[in-house]
């Protein structure tokens, strides 16, 4: 059922995130149509979808076989299905082949790996499956960005109520956010609960762990112009990474 919530509430940030990697690919020398797109913890598949209607083939993996189905069905919806395929996969350890000229993970995705170890399994997993030279971009929230998200939040649609309660416990550096509510199912109204957590990490620790991987070319940037470095990442809510793998 969560997944259907998600679906449904978390696609209205998909239009400026697209967007911004669209702009990007389009201008960046390294990335080209002609490879096929990695989207990595792809959710209900709103990103890949977005990247398959401007040309782009797409591979969406996800952990979540309930978000891979919506995906799935997303894809259909749409002129574009011949351009996406999804797989349930765990983003540490993905065998979806090589060559990819670009991956993607966004929406926050990458801190719901709440352990520096898995995280670095994570980026030399997107690593290997990448052509040489292919680039990696993804957004994270900041440490202190995921501190000040103490709140609780309230959401009512005409087929949706649910309240969604974030806690950051500054003493584990995790966020816990707990979603619960009720969906409409046909005639009758479905409750789900949901639970969540994540970790912000320095932005130093973050590039050391993308160098290690094999990336050679790493910097922090912000959606407006991810081709420019951004020096303080840390002082930001949230702030994206480009990482580009070695040509060789």
């Amino acid at each position: 059922m969560f997944a259907a919530v998600y679906d449904a509430e978390w696609k209205r940030h998909v239009p400026v995130v697209g967007a911004a990697l669209i702009r990007f690919a389009e201008t960046d020398d390294d990335i080209s149509v002609n490879r096929p797109v990695l989207d990595v913890c792809c959710g209900t598949g709103h990103v890949s979808c977005h990247l398959a209607n401007h040309g782009f083939d797409v591979v969406g993996i996800d952990a979540s076989p309930h978000m891979i189905g919506r995906a799935r069905e997303n894809a259909e919806k749409t002129d574009d299905a011949h351009r996406l395929r999804f797989a349930v996969q765990d983003a540490t350890e993905m065998n979806v082949g090589r060559g990819f000229g670009l991956a993607v993970s966004t929406l926050d995705a990458m801190n719901h790996l709440t352990d520096l170890a898995e995280l670095r399994k994570c980026f030399s997993s997107v690593r290997t499956a990448l052509a040489p030279g292919g680039v990696f971009v993804f957004d994270m929230h900041t440490v202190s960005g995921l501190r000040e998200l103490n709140r609780v939040e309230v959401r009512e649609t005409p087929d949706t109520l649910f309240v969604a309660r974030t806690i950051y416990d500054p003493y584990a550096e995790v966020l816990v956010a707990r979603i619960s509510g009720c969906r409409r199912d046909g005639a009758t109204w479905q409750r789900f609960t949901h639970s969540v957590r994540e970790r912000a990490y320095p932005s130093r620790s973050i590039e050391e762990a993308l160098h290690d991987a094999g990336f050679d070319r790493v910097h922090a940037a912000e959606p407006a112009d991810l081709h420019t470095p951004l020096p303080n990442a840390d002082d930001l809510p949230r702030a994206f990474y480009v990482a580009r793998n070695s040509t060789s």
